[in-house]
């Protein structure tokens, strides 16, 4: 199948999906109850990189926009495979807003390129994450 006969071929797919999809869409009660939750909130949630503990004392890097829900995740089991292997439930141990999701990806990267030891000294505020802007 050529490039252009692919791309023919997922239009008029993606158009059956969304009739699909939208066959029992009825935008009076969607409406209706988007006016009774007062809307959806569509401001842009910061991102943060936060550094866990778990119970083996292992540190498990990564990033969210709503920390307290991420932190909620993992302990619950439906988190990162690295904690449930490692031990729950975690404890958060450091985090630091960072704004964009790509800015928290890059630090995120950088920071699980350290060793334990500048992990520790990270968490302990000894060693400066500014350095790795």
């Amino acid at each position: 199948m050529g490039k252009d006969c692919k791309e023919g071929f997922m239009k008029e797919y993606t158009k059956e999906l969304k009739k699909e999809y939208l066959k029992d869409y009825d935008a009076d009660a969607t409406e209706k109850i988007v006016g009774e939750i007062g809307g959806f909130d569509t401001t842009p949630k910061p991102w943060s990189v936060y550094l866990v503990r778990c119970q083996n004392n292992a540190l498990y890097c990564g990033i969210t926009n709503n920390i307290e829900e991420r932190i909620k995740k993992h302990n619950s089991g439906k988190g990162s495979k690295s904690c449930r292997a490692h031990g729950l439930p975690v404890k958060l141990e450091w985090t630091c807003l960072e704004g964009s999701k790509s800015d928290a990806l890059k630090f995120e990267a950088k920071i699980k390129k350290l060793n334990k030891k500048q992990k520790e000294q990270l968490i302990k505020g000894e060693l400066s994450f500014t350095i790795f802007k």
